[in-house]
């Protein structure tokens, strides 16, 4: 009986713990644009196999669930912006000009990018309509091909590399093309 009411009562002082406060920010990196980092709860620094999210703070509007290590964003030098990526399930792509401080997104899908900022994600190539970004795999490349001003993913392309050769597949609304 005593260990019952010391569990629950140990389940209702983490619950309210959880709960009741709100999670703090634990910067973990900072230049001249982003300041970003962790954001830990009293829950978290209990419960050690909880999944912090990480946050990135630009020109004073902070970002949760930023994809990536740091410094949790890429450079597009060619239009003077950073890209990042939030969100696990919903995931947005986020493309913010340096200059103008103004802020387009993609957004409203699952993909893979993102995950692997800056190692193995990076941007292939950026025009004032269309910024390309990839992943680079052992044996193979991913690319987004990303519309700001439509706000949609153009397409994916997959290319494997096998014995010499690459095999390629282009998929559109998420169906293959070819």
């Amino acid at each position: 009986m005593k260990r019952t009411i010391t569990i629950t009562g140990l389940v209702l002082v983490v619950s309210y713990l959880g709960l009741c406060y709100p999670s703090f920010h634990v910067e973990t990196y900072r230049d001249q644009f982003v300041k970003a980092g962790e954001l830990r709860s009293p829950l978290s620094s209990i419960a050690v196999h909880v999944t912090r999210p990480n946050y990135l703070t630009l020109f004073g509007k902070t970002y949760r669930g930023v994809q990536g290590v740091q410094p949790f964003y890429l450079e597009v030098p060619a239009l003077d912006s950073v890209l990042f990526v939030t969100g696990e399930d919903d995931q947005t792509f986020h493309l913010v000009n340096l200059k103008t401080r103004k802020h387009l997104g993609v957004g409203g899908l699952k993909t893979s990018f993102g995950g692997h900022i800056p190692y193995d994600d990076f941007v292939e190539s950026a025009s004032a309509n269309q910024v390309v970004v990839a992943t680079r795999y052992q044996d193979a490349k991913k690319s987004f091909f990303l519309n700001f001003r439509s706000g949609k993913v153009e397409r994916i392309v997959y290319e494997k590399y096998e014995n010499q050769k690459t095999n390629r597949s282009v998929y559109i609304d998420g169906k293959r093309v070819n």
